[in-house]
This record gives C-alpha cells, structure tokens and sequence, in this order.
C-alpha cells in the first residue's frame, strides 16, 4: 500500500513537470504569421494595384481579410469578379469574404452566396456560416489569434437581417465567440465587418448598433476592421471606464481614450483599435479633422487629405502584431504596434514546480510548524531588442518641390527639373518637402540621404550645402517671394562637394548623410509621427536633377533609416508561489503514509529550493546559407532593352560581349529572424570561363519583405526597388581558374535592411542584384545547378 501511494505521488510530480516544460516550450516557439484586409475594392486601375500589392509573392501575407463591398457589379457575374482577383492574388491564395452592403439585398444586385461560391474559404476550420458570420483560429495548429467576422445591420435572402443589439441571437453568438477564446488561452481577438460606428468619414454613424460596438470595447477586442467609409482611419485606443459607460456617437469623450496612439505603441489588453480600411479600389470619400467624432481618431487619408488606396498589413506574432497601412496608389502610410506586456519572453525561468497534496480519507490533518518562505528573487533583466527600420518618401506633389532664384526671392515650382547649385548664372535655393514621415519622436537616426535622377549630364565643379527647416510640421511651397529663404533653418548642416559628375540620364545619384539634420528635426518638441519636413540645398555649380513636374516617379526621394526601442520584454519575476504547503500528520491512530522525503511529524518541509537566476547566455553567432535553386531565381538584364533571360548557361557581372546586364539572383527559405544583428554575408560564385577584363560592380537588394522569383517580363529586374545599402566590388582580381570559388565583399549591410524591414518574416526570400562594367562570368542555374551562386550569412539575435 505505501508503494502505492508513492508511485500515485510520482506520477502527479511528473505531470506537473511535464505541463511545466510543455509551457516553457510553446513560449520558446511563439508562432507567426502575416495578414492583409481591406474592403471596398471595384475592379479599377486602383484596384488592380492594391490586390497586385497583396499578392504574397508581394506581401507575403497568409490570408487576407476582405471586409465587403467586393465588385460593386464592376464585373458580373460575380465569379468573373473572382477570376479577376485570382489573376492578381494568385488561385489559392485565402481571399477570406465577409458581406457588405453591396452583397446583401442591396443596390447592387450581388449575392454574398455567389461570391463564396467562386472565392470559398481557404482556411479551413471556420465556425459558422462563411461569408456572413464565422470565425477560425490560426494558425491551424496552434493558434494564436481568433478571426471573428460579421454582418451587422445587413439583411440576406438566405438568413434573413443580421441584428446585433443587446440579447440578439447575433449578439449571443459575437460574446460567446470571444469568451470561448478567451477561454481556450487563444491570446488575440479581432472583429472584422463591412460597416462602422464612429468615423470621421462621409458615412452614417454607428449602423452596426452601439450595443454591438460597446460590446467590443467591453471585451476589450485587440482589433477591429471595417470598411464602408473609402478612406483610412485608424482611431486611438478606446476602453470603457468610470468616466466613459459608453461611447455615444455624434460627439467626443476624452475619458473614452485610453492611449492616444501618438507614439505608435499600444498596450494589448487596455482596449480595441478601430482601422477603418476602405481603400481596396473604389473611388475615395473625404475625411475631416471638424467631425464630431474626429477626436477618436489618430490618423487618417481620404479623397481630400493624401488620397491613398492600399491595405492594412499585420505581422502577427504571439506577444506583439505589427501594423502598416502598405500604400498600393499615393503616398500615404502608416504603422502602429500592439504589444502584449503580458506574455513572457522567449525564456521564461521556471517557477518552483508545486507539490502535490494527497487527501487520504480516515486520518484528520494536522498542520506542522510552517517554515518562512523564501525570499521572492529579483527578476533577470531582459535585453530590449532595437528594431532598425528603413523607410523612404519621394516628393508627391508640384508644391513640394521648388526652386527660389537668390537675387530676386521668385520662387518657381512648376520647373521640369531641379538644379542643385545654380541654373545658368543664377544661383538658386532647391526646397524639398516629404510628406507623413513616419518617424517616432526623438528615434535614433542611423543613416539618411536624398537620390536624385540625372536630367541633365554635368561635370562642372559643384559643391552646395544640405540644411533642413527647423519646423514641427513645414507647409508646401507657394510662389510667394522669398518662400524657401525666409523659412528657419537647423543648425545642422551638410556639405556636399566636389560632387562627382553625373555622366548618366536616369541614373540614380545619393547625397552625403544628412541623418544629423533628420535627427534635429525629429527631437523637435512638437515633432509627431506623420509630420511633413522639408530640405533645402544651395550652393554654387550645377547638378541637374528630375522635378516632380518633370517626370513625377522619378522626383526625388529620400531614405531614412532609424532605430526605436520597443516595450520591454516583460520578465517573469520568481514569486514565493512554492511556499511549502503545511506538511500533513496523521493521527497515532493511522500509519503514516510517507511522502517522497518523509520528514519528522514536527519538522517543516523544507523549502524548494529555487533555480538559480540563470547565467546570461554568450550570444552565438549562426551561420546559414542559401543556393540559387531554379531557373526562375538567377537571371540576366540586358539594360539597353530591359530584355530578361532565365535560361543563360552562365552568369556575366558587368557586360555579356558589349551589352551592359544587371544579374539578379533570388535565395529562398532565408532561416534569418526579423532584425537579427548581421555580422557578416557574402556570395559565393564559381567561374565558368577566365575573365581578366578590368570589372568593377555594385551589389544591392530587391527592397521588399519576400521578393518574387523572376519572370521575362521586360525589365522584371529593373523594376524592382531597391535597397538604400549598396556595396561596390571594385576592381576585381581576374578569375583564371575555371571551377574556382570566388567570394564577393560583404554584403552585411544589405542583407541586414531586408531583414529589418517590419514585414521580413524568418523563411522568407531575398533577391541580390549586381551591375556595373567590366565582365566576370559565374556559373548559373541552368549552366550546372549544383554550383549555382550561393549566398552564406552569419548573424545573431
């Protein structure tokens, strides 16, 4: 019988250590994924854009969310609107639906049940009735976050009006989808829908019923996604209290707002944050700042404030979602964070592991003498990661580029193009001006620098000097006199001389850093993410730029990269939680049964000791590469016609004969976390003929979260952004020994800016471009695949 007892007493030991480890180990392993929303697409230029943009090979998104009002009768029947969105999307990418307005009993004659039939669900394991009211929890597997998605205030020939006011078999439905989450440990909630409540927009307030959206608040959703209104708007945090019972539309309650979003950085668990995301395509409304309802809100884009169509892309992660509106058509963007404070980092020092209590029946307990707990340990402290981000802006209008002639004050800003220095005889002052920079207060500016396109080739001797205006928010340029020169100028600025000739048209010229004169700007006390800045350039010589009436797509841009220092980490803190629970005494009567250390009847269990607070661990540096592995991945540009080659049985750096080429070459499945410190990356080419030409070349990357493989399409090279970072590889040493290895310079700064963009997920792929004069030629693909280029990077996290 004692055996017995202690095998029972074994067996609970080990399965509270076994649900121990089973938690250390899903907080070590967090999933992640991406996924897009948008509603109210059309089938128009604008919209063929954004669903391009979506694409995974673009977006690298999971799913995406499309929160109604889907052709508008663009296209019918509504499965030529569905083919249409698979032509850009891709034909298995989950489109997921919910109805809106145009796909109930609505004007526009469409029927949400066609639309499901020819775009189905792609995810799953939904609960419900697809199209109108459902959810499904992702991942699959283990999932991190609950999709609930409805149709409130819509009225279908097959289900009849979808109410949701209070005690509504919809409202029932909504609560207990959320409490079921909550109940299963599911650590994320977001509610997606076609119409709205609160908006600064065109459209009628609160058509979803305010008991369903004080619901939301109530429940403290993290995430709510509507359409309806065609603008963006995203609000500030919002939660019920004391002093706010409930959200009234038509007027504004400050003691409604929990975080006002000014800094980007929300709390998980203090309330939702409304997105409305009418951009996929339709014709734009206007937003207003003089709405009532305008004091909820953050940031915003309509028809008549930086008209924008795009979507909202989210990097989810257990403990924080990443969001960015991802323009498709304009400038505008946005990004915010929500973080979870709560959930413990990647680590978590164990807590003591409790001692089972067996409850024999028969003998009375009596307690023995209770020891003193130990002392709670301090926590270890946590690292905060910094997260690096490059960010670029073009000058987006006629009035944000202009030009002041010095002698006379005129101010031009309709020229065709932008002479840095003078123009003929006259020096001049050059103003640019960079729309919703998005840039925390007072960020760490690592690098910044503007890019010109050549309009004009000169090589007169030219040095100007780089200053900015030391204004919170600088309005546009007018032709008044003296409009650049009167404005206030930082203290810091920037020379920039003997600036080499620009020998070129259209090639892309780099100014000096001007990141000290980004930084004075930012640490402004008035500065906020989303301002406006404006730079300006004078000084003798000529250097001659494209204008935004020039050739708007090449206006100039500038690039900005930045650090910010996100919420800590939360570190679990060692509590007494193992104070020893009094040690049980049978009775004389009884014999007693022992435990796995029987003690005295009169002496205290001793205390658990507590692990010790765990050493740092060194940082190990990984290294990993990735070799070109189809045809599609490695390909040649002929620049002079934009002519694309995935065939080509060898790779030429430089020039095939006398045609200049750009070689790209695009490495799948990169095991790189997001924002991992590079410490060095190379590639690796082995000669396929003996070269000895004088060759010099730059390498740079495709600027995006996961780039697509190649295609011929004209110029599919070219076309591709490109990253800040390039290196050159400058004079290189002949190659005359076929079958050799050659190694590139490091390319660290490069793989690092892709990998610190806010989308770059670990698995995705990168592309690496080289071109320049001269010619080496390297093994390709289709030339002998098993000694294709190879790219290695060593880095740590």
């Amino acid at each position: 019988m004692l055996l017995l007892y202690a095998l029972v007493l074994f067996f609970l030991y080990a399965i509270a250590i076994r649900n121990h480890f089973d938690f250390v180990l899903k907080a070590q392993t967090p999933a992640s994924f991406v996924f897009t929303a948008a509603g109210d697409y059309a089938a128009d230029n604008h919209a063929t854009s954004v669903l391009s943009a979506m694409n995974p090979n673009n977006s690298s998104a999971n799913f995406n969310l499309a929160v109604g009002d889907l052709s508008y009768a663009d296209l019918t029947p509504e499965s030529a609107w569905c083919d249409y969105v698979k032509s850009n999307v891709g034909l298995e990418f989950p489109f997921e639906l919910v109805a809106g307005n145009h796909e109930d009993d609505g004007p526009a004659g469409n029927n949400i049940d066609n639309f499901v039939s020819c775009l189905p669900d792609r995810i799953g394991n939904i609960s419900g009735t697809y199209g109108k009211e459902f959810y499904f929890d992702y991942p699959v597997s283990s999932p991190i976050a609950r999709f609930i998605m409805i149709s409130p205030d819509l009225s279908f020939t097959s289900g009849g009006n979808y109410s949701y006011t209070v005690g509504s078999p919809h409202y029932n439905w909504v609560s207990t989808a959320i409490d079921n989450a909550r109940q299963t440990g599911i650590s994320w909630i977001v509610v997606g829908m076609h119409k709205i409540c609160i908006s600064m927009g065109q459209k009628s307030s609160c058509e979803i019923s305010s008991d369903l959206f004080n619901l939301l608040l109530d429940k403290k959703v993290d995430l709510i996604l509507q359409g309806h209104d065609h603008n963006y708007q995203r609000s500030k945090q919002l939660a019920l209290n004391s002093s706010c019972s409930e959200i009234t539309v038509s007027g504004y309650n400050p003691s409604c707002v929990a975080d006002d979003g000014s800094d980007n950085n929300y709390t998980k668990g203090a309330g939702p944050v409304v997105v409305i995301v009418g951009t996929g395509g339709n014709g734009l409304y206007n937003v207003s700042a003089s709405d009532s309802e305008s004091g909820y809100f953050s940031r915003w884009s309509g028809a008549n404030n930086n008209p924008t169509w795009g979507f909202l892309k989210v990097s989810a992660q257990q403990s924080i979602f990443t969001l960015q509106f991802v323009p498709a058509s304009g400038s505008f963007t946005d990004w915010f964070n929500i973080t979870d404070t709560v959930f413990p980092s990647d680590t978590p020092t164990p807590t003591g592991s409790p001692t089972p209590t067996l409850t024999p029946g028969g003998p009375t307990p009596t307690p023995s003498n209770t020891p003193t707990p130990s002392p709670t340990l301090p926590p270890t402290p946590t690292p905060t990661p910094v997260t690096v981000q490059t960010i670029s802006y073009q000058v987006n209008s006629s009035s944000a580029d202009a030009e002041e002639r010095i002698s006379s004050g005129a101010v031009d800003l309709t020229s065709s193009d932008m002479e840095l220095g003078a123009d003929g005889s006259n020096p001049q002052i050059v103003g640019l001006r960079f729309a919703s920079v998005n840039i925390p207060k007072a960020a760490g500016i690592i690098n910044a620098y503007l890019e010109f396109e050549v309009d004009e080739t000169g090589s007169s001797a030219t040095s100007v000097t780089i200053s900015g205006e030391n204004a919170d928010n600088p309005l546009l340029f007018t032709t008044g006199n003296k409009n650049i020169s009167n404005r206030l100028k930082t203290a810091s600025q920037v020379a920039w001389n003997n600036i080499p000739a620009w020998n070129t048209v259209n090639a892309k010229q780099q100014s000096p850093d001007i990141s000290s004169i980004i930084s004075e700007i930012v640490t402004r006390q008035g500065w906020l993410p989303g301002n406006s800045l404006v730079i300006m350039i004078s000084g003798s010589g000529r250097r001659t730029g494209e204008s935004y009436n020039g050739e708007t797509a090449a206006a100039v841009k500038l690039f900005i990269t930045y650090s910010s220092e996100p919420p800590p980490t939360p570190t679990m803190t060692l509590t007494p939680t193992i104070t020893p629970t009094p040690s049980v005494t049978l009775t004389p009567t009884q014999t007693p049964i022992p435990t796995l250390t029987p003690p005295p009847s009169n002496t205290p269990i001793p205390t658990a000791t507590l692990p010790p607070s765990p050493t740092p661990t060194a940082v190990v540096s990984t290294a990993v590469s990735s070799r070109v592995n189809s045809s599609s991945d490695d390909a040649e540009e002929r620049i002079s016609n934009g002519r694309i080659d995935l065939t080509s049985s060898d790779l030429e750096l430089g020039a095939d004969g006398s045609n200049l080429q750009i070689v790209a070459m695009r490495f799948n499945n990169i095991q790189i976390p997001q924002s991992s410190t590079i410490v060095n990356a190379s590639l690796e080419f082995e000669v396929d003929e003996v070269t000895t030409a004088n060759t010099s070349v730059t390498i740079s990357g495709q600027y995006s979260d996961h780039a697509s493989n190649f295609t011929t399409g004209t110029k599919n090279i070219s076309l591709r952004p490109q990253t800040s970072s390039q290196v050159p590889w400058s004079n290189i040493l002949s190659w005359n020994t076929v079958s050799s290895k050659q190694q590139s310079p490091d390319i660290s700064s490069i793989i690092s800016e892709i990998v610190s963009r806010p989308g770059w997920i670990q698995g995705n792929s990168l592309v690496i471009t080289i071109s320049g004069s001269g010619r080496r030629t390297a093994e390709s693909f289709n030339g002998e695949s098993a000694n294709a280029p190879k790219l290695t990077v060593i880095y740590k996290n």
